[in-house]
């Protein structure tokens, strides 16, 4: 299905999320999709995309370094990958299937929760001034300022931060709106895995809700409670540091 463009308003500044998925993103600054289409709204309307100033500059900052580390890491997360199987199938007994489904659940959650933390700790502290913030934090940066570059990368940056090879591929999958695997679309459809109408209302300024981007089952209970605003209320109180300073800074690049 075709993504639409909305006609750019404000950014809408949400901290409390209800209301129809805050009327959608209506006053979201829309994005580029990844097939490179035509901006029917015209040039002169503001977007996300590669020819955002600050787009560019981050999309500098990737180096032969970076790269080298993410190769590594990949290489690692893969031979991990398949020893896991291995283990499993070796060791598999037919009594122990009961058992095996409720860790698989348990996994699964645990995984998304996990994928919220970093995300959300990620989007919302740090600079990309330092040695870490240069290879950590500058992805989650220009993925706000250009949220279709992750299908532009292949499977080595794609997924070279993180092991656990799948999640960043599903996120990559939510940001993919045309030539989808029909299995996939299928996933995405039931909920197994983060949807694209789901993960959308992540990229609604300010950032600030659905952080948790592997199944997404856990979004709307840590979005309804307050989660992230009481971890940021924390994390503001113990070291002065105020939430997506720097991501705004990005955003307003020109």
């Amino acid at each position: 299905m075709k993504e639409s463009y909305a006609t750019v308003q404000q950014p809408l500044v949400v901290h409390q999320f209800g209301d129809k998925a805050m009327t959608e993103a209506r006053n979201a600054m829309p994005k580029d999709d990844p097939n490179e289409n035509i901006n029917p709204e015209g040039v002169f309307k503001p977007r996300w995309g590669r020819h955002h100033a600050g787009a560019k500059k981050l999309a500098a900052l990737y180096s032969p370094e970076k790269r080298l580390q993410e190769i590594i890491s990949t290489g690692l997360g893969i031979i991990e990958l398949f020893i896991v199987i291995y283990l499993l199938v070796r060791r598999f007994e037919l009594s122990s299937l009961p058992f095996v489904l409720f860790f698989a659940l348990l996994g699964i959650l645990t995984a998304d929760l996990l994928s919220g933390l970093v995300h959300w700790a990620a989007d919302s502290f740090g600079t990309v001034d330092t040695f870490i913030g240069r290879h950590f934090i500058r992805p989650f940066r220009e993925h706000h300022v250009d949220p279709t570059a992750i299908t532009r990368h292949d499977f080595i940056e794609c997924n070279g931060d993180n092991f656990l090879l799948i999640i960043p591929k599903i996120h990559k999958w939510s940001h993919t709106y045309f030539g989808l695997p029909r299995w996939v679309e299928m996933l995405q459809n039931w909920r197994v895995i983060i949807s694209r109408k789901g993960h959308k209302l992540h990229h609604i300024s300010p950032h600030a809700c659905g952080y948790c981007i592997t199944t997404g089952w856990l979004n709307g209970p840590l979005d309804a409670i307050g989660f992230w605003r009481a971890a940021e209320f924390i994390v503001t109180k113990l070291t002065g540091m105020k939430p997506r300073t720097d991501d705004l800074k990005w955003a307003k690049a020109s």
